[in-house]
Parts: C-alpha cells; structure tokens; sequence
C-alpha cells in the first residue's frame, strides 16, 4: 500500500519508468516480511530461501524490459503521456 503512492512522488520528481518498475518490482518480490511471516512458517526455509534468491535478479531483468521497450517505442515516436 505503500509503494504505490511513493512511486507517485518519485515520477513526479522525474523517475524513469524503468527505475520505476524496478522499484516496484523489488518491492514485490524481495519482502523479506513476506518471506518471515509466510514462507518460512508455512512452507520451510528450504523453499523460502530458494525463492528469495531465485528473485533477486528479477527486478533487474523487469526494469531492463521496460528500458529496451521504452527505447523501441521512443524510436517509433510513441509518446508517454
């Protein structure tokens, strides 16, 4: 709940989508709340911690989408609004 309005206040401030997404992106699936409030109770710390470190490239890869899609639609002359 927090995240969103954050993200907000930083595009205001004149992020890039790119860093926006990773951000948001991170937010998602590197909580480590989630992973001690769920993950290790309900599922072990065998699966919490692969799946915590099996997302850790994530944010990178879905920020790096959003640039390269980003500079393609740039190239076309599709503007951001």
């Amino acid at each position: 709940m927090l995240a969103f309005p954050l993200v907000i206040v930083l595009r205001n401030a004149g992020a890039s989508t790119a860093s926006l997404i990773t951000f948001l992106t991170s937010w998602a699936t590197l909580g480590f709340h989630r992973v001690l409030m769920w993950e290790l109770p309900l599922l072990g710390p065998n699966f919490a911690s692969v799946r915590y470190l099996a997302s850790i490239p994530l944010p990178f890869v879905a920020g790096a989408l959003v640039l390269a899609c980003v500079s393609v639609a740039g190239r076309r002359g599709i503007r951001r609004k």
